[in-house]
């Protein structure tokens, strides 16, 4: 079942008081705050370097954060949590994982823009997007099931640039980017079936 948008900003606002909590930062109203809302119906998320420190304390949690964020509509501060999600997982040596963030930032920017979007956010969405998908080139590891979820959410990605790029105008691009997310929907497949039949 899925959350409604008025759960999933409930959710949100838990998982902002639970990184609060974890946190190291006594300071919970610093001034310095890293990203401010811009989209979603009743969202007033403000990630502080409380919130950051508390991210860095559990980057799994933040991971969910961002999608809990992203059913409630909040694009942006699920971009941003994803982000800082990704640089936490990165600083841990997890790889495969701060990928799937980088990647699920640049669905969250994509699924935040319409048509009154301006050229940079279009712009910033196709660069997040095409640096989260030319990073999913050295991922390795033994985990099959978790580099299964980076071929498959490198696919999700694609077709999200794809749909960017058609938006700009630039067919050809678009289909090439629905061509390969097309073909790596099958190699996941194919390795999720070698994997099972072992």
């Amino acid at each position: 079942m899925a959350a409604s948008p008025s759960q999933a900003t409930q959710a949100s606002k838990d998982y902002e008081m639970y990184f609060g909590y974890i946190s190291r930062v006594d300071d919970e109203e610093d001034d310095n705050d890293v990203t401010n809302n811009k989209k979603g119906e009743g969202s007033t998320n403000v990630v502080s370097a409380a919130i950051v420190d508390g991210i860095q304390r559990n980057p799994y949690a933040a991971w969910e954060w961002g999608m809990v964020q992203r059913v409630a509509g909040q694009y942006a501060n699920a971009a941003e949590v994803h982000k800082l999600a990704a640089n936490a997982f990165k600083e841990i040596g997890d790889q495969p994982r701060s990928i799937i963030c980088h990647l699920d930032e640049g669905l969250d920017l994509a699924a935040g823009l319409d048509e009154g979007s301006k050229s940079g956010e279009v712009a910033k969405t196709k660069k997040t997007l095409e640096e989260a998908i030319d990073g999913t080139v050295g991922v390795d590891g033994r985990d099959v099931e978790l580099l299964q979820r980076v071929v498959a959410k490198e696919g999700e990605a694609r077709i999200a640039l794809s749909g960017v790029m058609w938006g700009s105008k630039e067919k050809a691009g678009a289909e090439s980017q629905f061509g390969e997310a097309c073909g790596k929907q099958c190699v996941a497949f194919c390795v999720l079936c070698v994997h099972d039949s072992s």
